[in-house]
């Protein structure tokens, strides 16, 4: 009887983390889309106002649409967790794809249809895409957001030096 409760609360502990992960990939991939986009529709349309206005009117749908979501998970260990995940593979993509080359390197290295999928998602530079810098944003909020929670005293100082430390 109790190892059937504890297998039930196992369970329900291990339901419970599977969704905070699903939850949390699923605002940072629409992050990368929606930046991706915003970014997209700010260089094509870009010698007009449309392209600002466009790029402006896509976060700002995004932010409508997960900042409840974003607030209340912000600082929980899924989205840390997650967040420095999806750095760290746009980092990897950064460091394994050729930046800042030009058209003619890109497209000799990785073939034309390649070549072109990789710039139109924003791999040809990764450090600059808004996506990339999106990441590092929400991490950068993440990371106030905790420190904020905690009162700050002597004890806690180690705690404010490791999580803002990052921020500053």
């Amino acid at each position: 009887m109790a190892h059937s409760i504890h297998s039930d609360v196992t369970r329900h502990s291990r339901d419970q983390q599977q969704r905070g992960f699903r939850q949390m990939a699923l605002l940072l991939g629409s992050l990368i889309v929606v930046a991706l986009l915003a970014q997209l529709s700010y260089e094509w349309l870009s010698p007009s106002w449309i392209g600002p206005a466009a790029a402006a009117s896509l976060l700002a749908v995004y932010l409508g649409i997960f900042f409840q979501p974003l607030r209340k998970t912000l600082d929980t260990p899924y989205f840390a967790i997650l967040s420095l995940l999806f750095i760290a593979l746009g980092t990897a993509l950064g460091t394994f794809v050729a930046q800042n080359a030009p058209a003619e390197i890109f497209t000799q290295r990785y073939g034309a249809k390649s070549a072109e999928i990789l710039r139109l998602l924003q791999f040809d530079d990764v450090f600059h895409s808004w996506w990339y810098v999106g990441l590092y944003a929400l991490l950068g909020a993440s990371l106030i957001k905790l420190s904020l929670r905690r009162k700050f005293n002597r004890e806690n100082l180690g705690f404010y030096l490791a999580h803002l430390g990052p921020v500053v």
